[in-house]
């Protein structure tokens, strides 16, 4: 058992020991570049499933949801995002105490160029380890999160 913990140690060390090597976003920390991205897949979603409703943007208590934050810290976030021209906030023309986030025309070549970074170095990834071998990392990776998961409750 020891010999395995200490393996898992090991492993989960050296992924943390690779971020830094794969994520260059500018001038942007993780958090920040991974709520542009979270916020521009929510946005893709309300496109897909609300038709026009989505053209207002999303609202911060929908970007919080999934990601669990609290109000305080995803609001400093996005004021960040804001100063840096990538976001920006709109009262709703239907009711004017709703405020919608959106992208600016900055955040949104941003986000693309990134997303198809990260994909070409996800891509050669599974090129190199094989379809077969990614989908059982995938598979076993659930398990753990959903171990975890479990776990905290």
């Amino acid at each position: 058992m020891e010999k395995l913990i200490e393996g898992f140690y090991k492993v989960l060390h050296r992924f943390h020991a690779c971020r830094p090597k794969i994520e260059s976003h500018g001038d942007l920390t993780n958090v920040e570049f991974f709520m542009l991205v979270g916020i521009s897949h929510m946005i893709e979603e309300k496109k897909k499933n609300e038709g026009g409703s989505w053209q207002e943007g999303i609202t911060l208590g929908e970007i919080i949801k999934p990601i669990e934050m609290s109000m305080s810290a995803a609001s400093k976030k996005i004021s960040i995002l804001e100063k840096k021209g990538l976001i920006e906030r709109r009262n709703s023309t239907e009711d004017r105490r709703n405020v919608y986030i959106t992208f600016t025309e900055k955040g949104k070549a941003i986000c693309e160029r990134e997303r198809e970074r990260k994909r070409k170095w996800m891509v050669e990834i599974i090129r190199r380890m094989g379809t077969d071998d990614t989908e059982k990392l995938i598979e076993l990776l659930n398990r753990i999160f959903d171990i975890m998961e479990d776990l905290k409750k």
